[in-house]
């Protein structure tokens, strides 16, 4: 039995590696519940370090599919009637959205790798901070007026 419920968490872990989200996951034949999954996940750090490992993997697929729709134009042009080559504008617009929305999907599931803003995160420890002239001929020490 224990050997069974495994298996169908590795089951569940092999679809989000592949892209699902563990709802959709927890839906396909042969696995475990959402809830059971979250349950067994918070068992064992084992268990937690692979559904992070493949949570990571499943945004490098999702990665992988914005390069996919964005290098894709078989649907891009078409002939019209006259023979004349035309821009289907309808086409090339849902393929910024899915592009958006995979981007925006990426920067919350992981702002360090795939976020499009940089954040300058200062710690000190309690010691002060020195201001370092960068050259653009103001004195740090001198006081404005």
């Amino acid at each position: 039995m224990a050997e069974e419920r495994e298996a169908k968490f590795e089951e569940v872990l092999k679809y989000v590696r592949n892209g699902l989200s563990v709802s959709k996951a927890c839906k396909e034949q042969n696995t475990v519940g959402e809830t059971l999954f979250y349950k067994m996940v918070g068992e064992s750090v084992e268990r937690e370090k692979n559904y992070e490992r493949a949570r990571e993997k499943r945004a490098d697929v999702i990665f992988e599919e914005i390069k996919e729709i964005a290098d894709k134009q078989d649907k891009d042009v078409y002939i019209d009637s006259e023979g004349n080559e035309k821009t289907d504008h309808n086409i090339v617009q849902r393929s910024r959205l899915q592009i958006d929305a995979r981007k925006w999907m990426l920067g919350k599931m992981n702002p360090k790798k795939y976020s499009d803003s940089s954040k300058l995160d200062l710690t000190t420890n309690g010691e002060s901070i020195n201001i370092i002239s960068l050259g653009n001929g103001i004195d740090p020490n001198e006081s404005i007026s």
